[in-house]
């Protein structure tokens, strides 16, 4: 099911990620399906981390390059960040550089 959500008079596209931790065993699988998602026209996404638990500077890496794809003509929020992974955007300050949302 698609679900998209309003956020500041825009329609993002929700995508919840099938995996505990976004680390170097996944980025490049995570990224190329972003990049897909992307690719089919959809430039404003939330990302639900709900079920992720653990994300390392290379799961970050792919995030940030996701991000710089879609600075010219849509944007990437990120919801639902564990205490260890909101810990961790705040240590590394990407809490500035992405838009957070608690649910």
């Amino acid at each position: 099911m698609t679900q998209f959500l309003k956020i500041d008079n825009r329609d993002y596209l929700v995508v919840t990620p099938g995996y505990k931790s976004i680390d170097a065993s996944v980025s490049v699988e995570f990224k190329e399906k972003l990049i897909n998602i992307i690719d089919e026209g959809n430039s404003y996404i939330l990302i639900d981390l709900i079920n992720v638990r653990y994300i390392d500077s290379i799961g970050l890496a792919g995030l940030i390059s996701i991000l710089k794809n879609t600075k010219d003509s849509g944007d990437i929020a990120l919801s639902n960040l564990s205490d260890t992974v909101k810990t961790y955007f705040r240590l590394t300050r990407m809490d500035r550089v992405f838009k957070l949302y608690n649910n």
